[in-house]
């Protein structure tokens, strides 16, 4: 069955985001960092990579490693937004080669609605999961060069308008499965139903441990034993991704059993001793030793010197010129 997915982000230097990285990865290429490093993803079989398109693009934007080096250099702030990245799920249903159509033309479409920037599409051909990536810059492209950002284009009307032409896309090619999908949400479409949240592959991964093992012996694994039983008592619908993905940035890794479980160690009995009653061996009551040994201190006479100690303490004193 289709589904609609689309999803568009800002890849964002303070983030830790890099354009080259990003085309390399996305594209199963191997690139080189504007320090010389390697980015080298090539190892990746499951891309398919469509041409770079944009209206009268000159030759060095037409070639990922040129095109995501130069916007990397062209953009001088720490917090610079470096490109725009639309994120698409493909149709099941669709052939191979009805993927790289509709791909295609949402390529020339996103890039005409950007004033004309270059497009590099790519398509992972994940088994269950096809989906497309869309990278592009947030500058506009000149004659002469690179122009200056056109902050218009962050209206979310914009976003709305490629929602729509994703989907009417779609369905040109879903028409002869009998299929459709839709970008409206369920109010605008008038179904009473709760819409679903995101939760992300992490969360359901947690959740399955839990239900493994059990949420008690789960719980134990974690610091945050309380953060996590309220998340699991909220419903759902009324939490953020932003909320959800914040809690499991937080979460520890499990503990070693060992750790986890760590009984103290029980003092050690005082040996007994023992004492004869009438030829009966009994134990002797245990007393504490302490108090004892400093009373025994306390009572302690002075023992006399022995005969031998005393000759030699007095064969040095004579030797120092002491009277006896």
């Amino acid at each position: 069955m289709a589904i609609y997915h689309l999803h568009v982000k800002v890849l964002t230097r303070s983030k830790g985001h890099s354009a080259i990285k990003a085309a390399a990865y996305r594209s199963g290429t191997a690139l080189k960092d504007i320090d010389g490093a390697m980015v080298d993803y090539s190892r990746r079989a499951d891309v398919t990579r469509l041409p770079i398109v944009g209206e009268n693009l000159p030759d060095w934007a037409k070639d990922r490693q040129s095109l995501c080096e130069s916007v990397e250099r062209v953009e001088k702030r720490k917090d610079a937004q470096l490109a725009r990245e639309v994120e698409v799920a493909l149709p099941i249903e669709l052939s191979d080669n009805e993927k790289i159509l509709v791909v295609e033309r949402f390529s020339r479409y996103l890039s005409f609605m950007y004033g004309g920037v270059p497009v590099d599409a790519v398509i992972h051909n994940k088994q269950g999961n096809p989906h497309a990536h869309l990278l592009f810059p947030t500058r506009c492209l000149t004659p002469d060069g690179w122009g200056q950002k056109d902050r218009s284009k962050n209206n979310p009307e914009i976003v709305k308008a490629v929602r729509k032409e994703w989907a009417e896309l779609s369905n040109e090619y879903l028409f002869k499965y009998q299929q459709r999908i839709d970008h409206r949400s369920y109010k605008e479409r008038g179904i009473d139903k709760v819409p679903q949240v995101h939760l992300g592959k992490k969360f359901w991964i947690r959740i399955k441990e839990a239900l493994a093992v059990g949420v008690d012996t789960f719980l134990k694994r974690f610091d945050e034993q309380k953060s996590f039983k309220n998340f699991v008592n909220t419903k759902l619908d009324k939490l953020s991704t932003g909320d959800i993905y914040k809690f499991l940035n937080g979460l520890k890794p499990p503990k070693e059993e060992e750790q986890i479980e760590q009984d103290e160690e029980e003092p050690k009995p005082l040996k007994p001793s023992f004492t004869s009653n009438g030829g009966k061996i009994e134990p002797k009551p245990l007393e504490d030793k302490k108090t004892e040994q400093d009373t025994t201190d306390l009572l302690q006479v002075p023992q006399q010197e022995p005969e031998k100690q005393q000759d030699k303490k007095r064969s040095r004193d004579r030797g120092r010129g002491l009277e006896l």
